[in-house]
């Protein structure tokens, strides 16, 4: 992408020493031969005037051995020449020089023209190619975060329903196997989702040049983010009291230890544990969902006619993330004055503010 960038930029400039110089030229030589023309005429006019000088004295000396002849005088009329001599030697010449360099002005022009057209046509291609190149930059981290958030939040649901069948079967008189759920794979799962939605992060302030109204996205994972952890932190913690842990024994194989009856109190709260994280990772899912329609529509809508259709939620307390003005107004708005992250943001930059005052 930089060599493409920077070998356009050379053929820019090097086109535009060649145009330089092209015109430079042609001037010098129109002024060479505008003074070759000018000097031969001056040349050939003095010759003239230098043989009408010698023919006149010949003429002169000629007549003064005759005997005078007196002749009728001719009026002005008679000379169909004296006109032609009235008129400057170099008019002529010098309107066909003039139509000759208003020639080369227009060819000059249009060649000008036509330079400029291409070297616009080559910087939009350029653009568009940029554009598909970034889509393709964001295509794969985008997957990536979308697979791992769903992920997340499935796992999460899956404690949920295996804890209910697990308890189900002790009512019932039965034994049933151990958990084999475990909250460190849900910690694991938890954090590789939150770094992919970092790296999308990074991307869009890498690149926001192309549209900074894409920055509205930022603001909504920094939402989406804040809540997931809140979320994920009661979450965590509590799963430690249900569900059984491998301890690695000396001889390298594993314990299992904490394998717990689950109480019907236990189960409830962690299903509103669960019902919680699982709507903090559902925002973010459709967060990631709106930055891929935005994506197409800012970096390849140039490239077709049709328009990828935004996200139309079923409760239309869920937020859309939009990149149309007025929608960006009121999202910013929303999340700077009504979420748990921007009254925290607020907060901290008041005690930054307040600290930097009593220095």
């Amino acid at each position: 992408m930089r060599l493409a960038t920077f070998s356009f930029e050379k053929y820019r400039s090097i086109t535009h020493f060649f145009l330089n110089n092209k015109m430079q030229s042609f001037f010098v030589f129109f002024v060479i031969i505008l003074t070759v023309i000018l000097l031969s005429k001056w040349g050939l006019c003095l010759s003239d005037q230098s043989k009408t000088i010698e023919s006149e004295a010949a003429l002169r000396t000629t007549q003064s051995t005759e005997p005078e002849i007196r002749r009728p005088k001719s009026s002005n009329t008679d000379s169909p020449t004296s006109n032609a001599h009235s008129r400057p030697w170099w008019l002529g010449d010098l309107l066909t020089v003039l139509g000759f360099f208003v020639g080369a002005i227009v060819i000059i022009y249009q060649l000008g023209r036509q330079h400029r057209n291409e070297l616009k046509l080559q910087k939009e291609n350029h653009r568009e190619q940029f554009r598909i190149q970034i889509y393709q930059g964001f295509s794969k981290p985008l997957e990536t975060a979308i697979d791992k958030n769903i992920s997340s939040e499935n796992y999460a649901r899956f404690i949920l329903f295996h804890v209910k069948i697990y308890r189900d079967q002790i009512k019932t008189a039965l034994s049933p196997a151990p958990l084999k759920d475990r909250n460190m794979e849900l910690q694991k799962l938890h954090f590789e989702s939150l770094r992919t939605i970092t790296d999308l992060m990074g991307l869009i302030e890498r690149y926001q040049i192309v549209d900074p109204r894409l920055s509205i996205f930022i603001t909504a994972f920094n939402v989406a983010h804040h809540d997931m952890m809140e979320s994920f932190t009661p979450l965590f913690s509590f799963l430690f009291k249900i569900l059984p842990v491998e301890v690695l024994r000396p001889d390298g194989s594993f314990e299992l230890l904490n394998i717990v009856n689950p109480s019907d109190g236990q189960v409830h709260k962690l299903e509103m544990l669960v019902e919680a994280y699982s709507e903090a990772s559902g925002d973010m899912g459709s967060y990631l969902y709106d930055l891929n329609v935005e994506l197409q529509n800012t970096l390849l809508g140039g490239l077709f006619l049709n328009k990828a259709p935004r996200r139309i939620p079923i409760d239309l307390k869920y937020n859309v993330i939009s990149t149309e003005p007025d929608e960006m107004e009121r999202l910013r708005k929303y999340f700077e004055d009504e979420t748990d992250w921007g009254k925290n943001k607020k907060q901290t930059e008041q005690d930054v503010f307040s600290k930097i005052q009593h220095r």
